[in-house]
């Protein structure tokens, strides 16, 4: 069974670091090398989520957050089934808050004794 998280940690090496490489253009141009190709796998070989750190890093680079590019090759790579839990994690933590406050009535579209 360590195959499977071989190739994982393979396609997320190679993923993360051709963001980098487009993180960094001028690494790119020094190299005088064609475009590098977005590793395809033929089916799915598990979920991946992406989460941006503690610590905003790239902020002091004057860059974005990488998560939109690492998302689109995550995507572009048919290897993993991308789950982004942002804001529906966030509605639905916020839906059971109501449920536990007593706001939200079982089997009801209706607030609280309603």
């Amino acid at each position: 069974m360590k195959t499977p998280r071989v190739a994982m940690h393979l396609a997320l090496t190679s993923i993360i670091g051709l963001a980098a490489i487009e993180l960094i253009p001028s690494l790119s141009l020094a190299m005088d090398e064609p475009a590098p190709v977005i590793p395809t796998c033929a089916k799915k070989i598990g979920a991946l989520a992406v989460k941006d750190p503690e610590t905003n890093w790239w902020s002091a680079y004057q860059l974005e957050s990488p998560a939109a590019l690492i998302k689109v090759y995550v995507a572009q790579s048919k290897c993993f089934t991308l789950v982004d839990r942002g804001k529906g994690l966030e509605a639905a933590q916020a839906e059971r808050a109501l449920a536990a406050s007593g706001e939200e009535r079982v089997g009801s579209n209706i607030g609280k004794g309603r």
